[in-house]
């Protein structure tokens, strides 16, 4: 079993604590810097924990932490809803889930508000297995400032992890973020060698998001399509004089202004990702 916990982390307990203080060092990071919606209305907090966990998968660390994993509940115990092709997959979309669930009732049942719950964190025992309830380490559940427990929700939590010592709260406050003015002491200590290459590796993504190099690849295939028309309509016979080569040499290079842009914006776009600190196996 792997331990995902970085390098300089205390040693590995039953409890979780190590990948605690992992989903710490992200939720630090996160609530100071969240990512932005694309019109930069709104903090995505919880989208950004996600994000962060999903960019150490891809780091091929941290494998047993799952974000938003959704539960069937009018099963017994609670069934995780994951890829048919992956059960170490879980669903992403609600409609899905929701179908999914849906052929499970028995017939004449309706679906009914609560059926299907999704906690924020799922940390299992064994990474090669389906979150059941025989393979939850913990249940995490971040509140950032402002958010509250829902009706029923905790319940639920406790009925999916099968006992209620399974399930943890944590928040920017009691991950020791150092930026409350009551901090308690803190559940997990985060770690600052993950926290500064998530921090980077946030920037990158937030910077990807607000580019739009196809603005400019549009302006480069206008412009050079208006380049042929110009030197096409001296070649053909009814064309009326050379008076529009003038425009060739301003139309030849927007299109070349605007394919440097272009090619720079993909360049970014496929710029290499902040790596994963290396985690202690």
């Amino acid at each position: 079993m792997s331990n995902p916990s970085c390098s300089s982390c205390p040693p590995f307990d039953p409890e979780g604590m190590s990948e605690l203080a992992v989903i710490c060092s992200l939720i630090c990071v996160c609530n100071k810097k969240p990512l932005k919606s694309t019109g930069g209305d709104r903090n995505l907090k919880q989208q950004c924990v996600n994000e962060g966990i999903r960019w150490m998968h891809r780091g091929q660390q941290g494998k047993n932490i799952l974000p938003e994993v959704g539960y069937n509940m009018y099963k017994s115990p609670p069934e995780p809803l994951m890829m048919s092709d992956d059960p170490t997959q879980p669903i992403r979309s609600w409609q899905h889930r929701y179908n999914r669930t849906l052929k499970s009732l028995p017939e004449g049942q309706s679906y009914e508000s609560g059926g299907i719950r999704i906690p924020d964190i799922v940390i299992t025992e064994d990474l090669t297995k389906a979150p059941t309830q025989d393979n939850i380490r913990q249940i995490v559940e971040i509140k950032f400032p402002g958010d509250k427990w829902g009706i029923g929700q905790k319940k639920a939590y406790e009925k999916i992890a099968g006992k209620s010592r399974k399930v943890k709260e944590l928040s920017p406050n009691r991950c020791g973020c150092g930026d409350e003015t009551d901090q308690k002491e803190p559940v997990a200590v985060p770690h600052q060698v993950l926290q500064d290459a998530w921090d980077k590796e946030r920037d990158r993504q937030q910077q990807l998001q607000q580019q739009t190099p196809w603005r400019d690849v549009g302006i480069a295939v206008v412009a050079g399509l208006a380049v042929v028309a110009l030197v096409l309509d001296d070649l053909l016979p009814t064309g009326a004089t050379q008076a529009d080569d003038a425009l060739i040499p301003v139309a030849g290079s927007s299109a070349s202004v605007a394919a440097s842009r272009a090619i720079a914006g993909f360049a970014r776009a496929f710029s290499v990702p902040v790596a994963v600190p290396v985690l202690a196996p």
